[in-house]
């Protein structure tokens, strides 16, 4: 069985690996197929002589390769919304990011800990369920400004991610996995699957491109043909991603009500880690405030602010 790495808008708390539900393969993409002349014979003669063997092995070697180049764009988000073949320029376009930050985990384990305060559902409802096509559309906006960058390369907020109405969210939705099944449909791929609208808890809201704009992260953070699962053997899988989410969440809320941004918005939300109990508006504030100075939530998380203030010293 080809394997797959899960990656999970937070549903409960940090994924249980024991209890992780999978979702089908194919349960969202298109049946392809077969390509013609993959698996075609090109001759079971034993007694070829050397130089036709060699032949023989060139030409399994050029129609692989083929098969696979035909593959990576017939798999593309092209063809098939929120798969992310090594076509696909988004797949590990911030993969360093991640990197820098593991390198830093050493000097500053604060940053795990932060990872798993951070990364609880609940922490991520506070818009008004009264307000959630108005905060729909702000977050569809954001999320469409966040694309534009890989405008040139045909991606758009409509085959970025795939958009499911399967209603089943631990099984089939808000999810981002690689597939590296290696035959004659399938090859390498990322894999984004969102629910087609938005979560509801407790009265508040949870916009679907808020969803969307978290699982693109992910593909971008994932490397180019990783065969082994960040998600289960390695760290801060989860930090950028879902930091960027309470900031977008926080903007969305203040344009919502015409608060200023600048404004520390009291959710009557704390997270906890090393640093103490701190405010969910504090982060917000804090963490859009180094992004915006340092051009991007990776080198904002991996700043000398940001650790002094993971340690608590801020």
């Amino acid at each position: 069985m080809p394997s797959q790495l899960w990656y999970n808008f937070p549903m409960e708390s940090l994924p249980d690996k024991s209890n992780q539900r999978k979702i089908p393969r194919r349960e969202f993409l298109k049946k392809l197929p077969i390509i013609a002349g993959s698996a075609m014979a090109l001759g079971t003669d034993n007694i070829l002589s050397a130089p036709h063997h060699k032949e023989k092995q060139t030409k399994n070697v050029e129609i692989e390769k083929d098969r696979k180049s035909r593959l990576q764009k017939e798999l593309n988000f092209n063809n098939i919304p929120g798969s992310h073949t090594l076509d696909s320029v988004v797949v590990g376009s911030r993969h360093e990011e991640v990197e820098r930050l593991i390198g830093e985990t050493n000097m500053c384990p604060e940053l795990i800990d932060f990872e798993k305060a951070i990364y609880v559902p609940v922490d991520k409802y506070i818009i008004p369920v009264d307000k959630k096509d108005e905060a729909e559309r702000i977050a569809e906006r954001y999320f469409s400004e966040y694309v534009k960058k890989y405008k040139n390369s045909g991606v758009t907020i409509e085959n970025s991610v795939h958009w499911t109405t399967a209603d089943v969210r631990m099984a089939a939705s808000d999810k981002t996995f690689i597939d590296d099944a290696e035959n004659n449909s399938y090859t390498w791929r990322v894999c984004a699957v969102v629910e087609n609208k938005g979560r509801i808890l407790k009265g508040k809201y949870l916009p679907r491109y808020v969803v969307a704009y978290h699982e693109l992260m992910h593909v971008e953070e994932i490397e180019r043909g990783e065969k082994v699962s960040i998600f289960n053997n390695q760290k801060l899988s989860e930090i950028l991603p879902t930091t960027q989410t309470i900031i977008l969440l926080d903007r969305i809320y203040k344009e919502l009500f015409s608060r200023n941004l600048s404004e520390e918005i009291d959710y009557e939300i704390f997270l906890n880690w090393g640093a103490g109990k701190v405010a969910l508006g504090k982060i917000a504030n804090f963490y859009r405030k180094l992004e915006e100075k340092y051009g991007g939530i990776g080198l904002a998380m991996a700043s000398q602010e940001s650790l002094e203030f993971l340690y608590g010293k801020i």
